[in-house]
């Protein structure tokens, strides 16, 4: 065996001798230190208790001292003193044994091969080899162990905790018992002298301190440590030695309590109790300055118009930003200084007198502040209070725009009415239009807005209108002109603020663009009255079904009654109608916008204004109270479930549901004729403005110098403009054409494709585009030449298209005219055969044969009527002179020669003859009611009724529109003389429409018209007559334009009004009541005297003075008149 293997060997147990030699160690010094504190804590404790004097605390020390010594020693030096005292052999056997112990393989076996090795050279009996082989073999065994699992650390870590422990304890022991870390302290400073603490404490709150002389002390004394019930209290005032006693008793929370009032100069105090004594405090009482009063007036901007406040002894402030405050204050003494000082850090100074002081500012920003003051001794106030101001913001004002909320389009009077809200809350200071050009074809756009002021009244919250004439900016068609309306409020504190409206537009349309829009709405307007025609026609189906199940009920049981699908239908049927009527109205109020729309822009002549307004009645007139009271009666028999009443209901309402299909019918087919007039009249107005157009083209060409291009080329664009509107134009003519095609018989159809093919062989398009072209050339000569050959063929088609309008109008008037008359010679003719088969049927019996031929006579008479009635629903889809109560009357009429039939059938011969007088008077009523239609379309032609007052208004607001604008032109800068000599014919011009509209209003009113004018007349003139006070007295103002301004803005509405029909008047449902009416009396007149009478009305007309156009026609009539009754005889 090798020498380094047994090196190896006993290194290996060496280095585990020293690692257990340093774990006791270390479990020493743990056991050393843990013993240590429990000796000195026990020692503490014995100290604490008794409190030794220093000597015997000396011996504690010294016991202490040696106590730890001997831990030092016994377990530290004595444990390394044994370690290295031992020889080498036995450390080995002692490790040795520790290592048997642990491994139960091993046990002796590795001290007896340790006591081997250490007995080689002292036993010689053995063999060496055998023993060394033994050795290594023992060594090698014991390679497998791990020799360091001995070195155990369990109790160390045992000891460790409990020490950990015992410091805890002694901690937490010493926070529980506050005086036991104080006797650790005096054994270890022996040789010190200690006073034994005594039993509580005294401590006196707030203790030294500053007071105000005047005010009082209040001192509170507690105790720390034992509690006592008794104390005394001293006090000594400055300047004197003894102290005074007072003797105090504790309350119910142990604390003692005193008050010194008013102490008249600096004292001290202490308190003190068997033995124990609490520090000495001292109280200065000091002669501070105190405010006795306090005045602040508070002066809001006088903008506000809020009152003044007075605030007295109070300096919490809240008013207004940018208020005036003026403060003024008392002190108890002179002051040298005073100020306020705010939350800011800033501060105001007063201007002092004596004890007084006062200033004056400017509220503008809130917060807190105090106010402080020095006296001469430069005492300071004590505890100054702090105020709080409190400002309220001047709120910027608010405006909203509430007409118009889009893009306006201008129409001819150049005005737009302007409606908006301002508010604020103390006032405003200016409110102004803000408006520029932003985009036109012909100058590039503004970028200044320019201003207008608006009077804007005294109000906080007001509505105003301001009409807005644009006639001064000379638009042109396309311009764009943005404007805002802005508003200032009255705060000069801070500045005005303001505030603005959305940005909006005002355009000039093309007249393109007007005519455009307008035939899409009279497209939509046709297809709308067609969709409802299809409903209309589904529904009559419905009615038709729901009639037959009535009739024939299927449960034989609910003869009596109806079932509930029958009166499910029939509610489905009603609630289908009331869509229906709904929708009438929405088509009323579109043809009402379509008209007015047309009108405002003057594309439509005053004939095609009357037949929309007479398209407006009738479908007024769709609604009628034979529909509504049929309605009503069918919702009465749906209550009650009666069949026999429901079979009844549903036969009148069936009957009044034609009439409500009829006139619908009659609407579309009236929409189309007025349509193909709107073409004519559209033609026209586009024929005077490319007349218009062509003649400023042609006057400017004169002036224009041949050498000037630039001027040359921007007439050739206006000329390739007016290309364009012939090309529109000829597409208008081609439209125009298509739609007459569809009435054949009524139209001029071949004579307006005459006059447009002989138009476009003219090549008007070609001859403008040369125009152009040799403008650009610098050939004036040859453009002036095509002008002229294009003016001619403007001129001709214009006068063609006059001709042929009046010849279409004469003709659809003459054969209106021929065909009522022969309607109401029929009328009369059936009235009196029903009278002589009244009169025979009255005298027979019920059992005659002669029964018979009287039905068959009734039923001839029926049939005779319907053929009339067929005829007269033809003219009325041609003409508004047959009216829904001429419908009305023969459809009682039918209805009642009807009953006579079944009653005739019965025998019921009274009953017959009944319904046979009541249908003779419904004949007769018809006829009297086209003879009135017949003399007022003779009126018609002397320019009377509504549509005279219509258009002499319509003039009115011409006149006064052209008055405003000249207005509005001297109004701006100082008037000359020439222009002071223009106002009074101003002023007399506004005088002639003012007694022109009084006239007016008289005439309306005896007429029964003035009811249908929006407005009042005569506050109109009223305005009028002070708008002449104003222009003779030279006052050119904005208010007085606004005046004017706000007149034309009533005659155009009241001229509005007299088109629209009672929009919003809804249908209302009544309970059914018992109507007794009384057929009309007996016409007395035969065919000879109608035509008679009819005859001298025509002569009458004539000799009023009518027209020529009126009075040719007037004579066609009359002719016409003339052959039937040669015919008849």
């Amino acid at each position: 065996m090798s020498e380094k293997r047994f090196q190896k060997f006993f290194e290996r147990l060496y280095n585990i001798a020293k690692q257990l030699t340093l774990v006791n160690l270390i479990e020493g010094f743990v056991k050393a230190v843990l013993i240590f504190l429990i000796v000195f804590f026990f020692a503490s404790l014995i100290e604490l208790i008794f409190s030794f004097d220093k000597h015997t605390r000396f011996f504690i020390f010294l016991f202490v001292l040696i106590s730890l010594a001997g831990l030092i020693f016994y377990f530290l030096i004595y444990p390394l003193l044994k370690f290295y005292r031992k020889e080498e052999s036995e450390i080995y056997l002692s490790v040795g044994k520790i290592i048997g112990n642990h491994f139960q393989e091993i046990r002796d076996k590795l001290v007896n091969i340790l006591q081997l090795i250490f007995n080689l050279d002292k036993e010689n009996y053995y063999s060496k080899e055998l023993t060394f082989a033994a050795i290594e073999q023992s060594i090698n065994y014991f390679d497998r162990f791990k020799f360091d699992e001995v070195v155990s650390k369990n109790k160390l870590n045992k000891y460790l905790k409990i020490l950990s422990f015992a410091v805890l304890l002694f901690v937490i022991l010493g926070f529980a018992i506050p005086d036991l870390p104080f006797a650790s302290y005096r054994i270890l400073n022996f040789n010190k002298e200690f006073v034994k603490p005594p039993e509580f404490y005294i401590i006196i709150e707030p203790g030294n301190a500053k007071i105000t002389k005047g005010d009082n002390y209040f001192c509170r004394i507690k105790t720390v440590g034992k509690e006592i019930n008794k104390l005394d209290l001293f006090y000594s005032f400055e300047g004197m030695e003894i102290f005074e006693k007072i003797s105090l008793e504790a309350d119910s929370t142990g604390e003692f309590k005193y008050k010194f009032v008013s102490p008249p100069r600096t004292f001290r105090i202490y308190a003190q109790a068997k033995n124990v004594k609490s520090n000495l405090y001292t109280i200065e009482v000091v002669n501070y300055p105190i405010i006795k009063e306090l005045k602040i007036k508070v002066i809001p901007p006088s903008y506000t118009k809020l009152p003044v406040q007075m605030l007295e002894d109070d300096g919490n402030i809240s008013t207004i930003k940018g208020s005036t405050v003026e403060f003024s204050l008392k002190s108890s003494k002179d002051l040298t200084l005073a100020k306020i000082i705010f939350d800011d850090s800033s501060t105001i100074k007063f201007n002092v007198n004596g004890s007084q002081a006062s200033t004056t500012f400017r509220l503008m920003k809130g917060g807190a502040y105090k106010i402080l003051i020095t006296d001469s001794e430069g005492y300071l106030n004590l505890n100054p209070v702090e105020y709080q101001i409190s400002l309220t913001e001047d709120l910027p004002p608010s405006i909203s725009l509430l007409s118009p909320t889009e893009t306006v389009n201008l129409t001819d009077n150049m005005r737009v009415p302007l409606i908006f809200r301002i508010k604020d809350d103390f006032g405003f200071s200016k409110l102004t239009l803000n408006y520029r050009l932003s985009y036109s074809r012909f100058e590039p756009p503004k970028e200044k807005y320019t201003k207008v002021e608006i009077p804007y009244g005294s109000s906080l919250d007001t509505v105003l209108t301001y009409v807005w004439n644009l006639t001064s900016l000379n638009l042109v068609t396309e311009d764009v002109v943005s404007y805002y309306l802005e508003v200032y409020d009255n705060d000069y504190i801070t500045g005005p603020k303001s505030a603005q409206t959305p940005l909006m537009q005002v355009r000039l349309p093309s007249l393109e663009e007007i005519l455009a829009e307008g035939n899409q709405k009279f497209e939509n307007t046709i297809e709308d009255a067609r969709s409802i025609q299809k409903e209309v026609e589904e529904l009559k189906q419905k009615l038709e079904e729901l009639d037959k199940e009535i009739k024939t009920p299927k449960d034989l049981k609910q003869q009596d009654k109806l079932s509930w699908e029958e009166q499910k239908k029939a509610e489905d049927i009603l609630k289908k109608h009331e869509e229906v009527l709904q929708k009438v109205d929405e088509l009323q109020q579109k043809l009402n916008e379509l008209q007015n729309q047309l009108n405002e822009n003057k594309t439509l002549s005053k004939e095609t204004l009357q037949k929309f307004m007479e398209l407006q009645e009738l479908l007024n007139q769709l609604d009628s109270k034979e529909l509504k009271e049929a309605i009503q009666r069918l919702n009465e028999a749906l209550k009650s479930l009666n069949r026999q009443m429901m079979q009844e209901a549903l036969k009148n309402f069936k009957f009044n549901e034609e009439n409500f299909r009829a006139s619908l019918e009659r609407t579309i087919e009236l929409l189309k004729r007025i349509q193909i007039e709107q073409k004519m009249d559209e033609a026209l107005k586009r024929l005077d403005q490319m007349n218009q157009k062509l003649e400023d083209l042609m006057n400017e060409l004169n002036n224009t110098n041949p050498n000037d291009q630039q001027k040359l080329n921007e007439l050739s664009k206006q000329q390739d403009q007016l290309t364009k509107d012939i090309e529109n134009l000829e597409k208008n003519l081609e439209e125009l054409s298509e739609k007459m095609e569809q009435f054949p018989d009524e139209m001029p159809t071949e004579e307006m494709k005459k006059l447009s093919d002989e138009f476009a062989s003219q090549n008007p398009q070609q001859c403008s585009r040369r125009s152009s072209e040799q403008m650009k050339k610098g050939d004036v000569k040859s453009a002036k030449e095509n002008q002229k050959s294009l003016k001619s063929s403007f001129g001709k088609l214009q006068q063609g298209l006059n001709q042929l309008k009046q010849e279409m109008m004469r003709n659809q008037m003459m054969q209106t005219l021929i065909q009522l008359q022969r309607i109401t010679t029929d009328l009369l003719s059936l009235s009196k055969q029903q009278e002589n088969l009244k009169n025979r049927t009255s005298n027979l019996d019920p059992s005659s044969q002669q029964v018979n031929e009287v039905t068959r006579k009734q039923a001839e008479l029926m049939e005779n009527l319907k053929k009339l009635i067929d005829r007269m629903i033809e003219l009325s889809n041609k003409s508004f002179a047959v009216t829904p109560e001429m419908g009305r009357a023969v459809g009682k009429a039918m209805m009642k020669m009807n009953e006579s039939v079944e009653n005739l059938l019965n025998r019921n011969l009274s009953s017959s003859t009944q319904s046979q007088k009541e249908a003779m008077g419904n004949l007769n009523e018809a006829a009297d009611l086209i003879q009135n239609m017949l003399q007022n379309m003779m009126q018609g032609g002397q320019g009377g009724g509504m549509m005279s007052f219509m258009q002499r208004l319509q003039q009115m607001a011409q006149q006064q529109m052209n008055l405003n604008n000249l207005t509005q032109m001297l109004g701006q800068g100082q008037l000359t003389m020439e222009q002071l000599a223009q106002m009074q014919r101003l002023a007399a011009e506004q005088e002639m429409i003012r007694k022109s509209l009084e006239e007016l209003n008289r005439e309306m009113k005896e007429s029964g018209q003035s009811s249908r004018l929006l407005g009042d007349l005569e506050d109109v003139a009223k305005k009028m007559e002070e708008v002449v006070r104003e222009l003779k007295q030279n006052n050119v103002s904005n208010d007085l334009i606004q005046k004017q301004e706000r007149i034309l803005t009533r005659l155009l509405d009241a001229q509005r009004s007299m088109n629209e029909r009672d929009y919003e008047k809804r249908r209302e449902s009544r309970p059914s009541e018992q109507i007794t009416s009384r057929p009309p009396d007996e016409l007395k007149l035969n065919q000879d005297d109608m035509l008679s009478r009819i005859r001298q009305d025509l002569l009458k007309a004539l000799e009023e003075g009518y027209a020529k156009d009126y009075e040719i026609l007037i004579r066609k009539y009359f002719e016409a008149l003339q052959k039937q009754k040669l015919n008849l005889r």
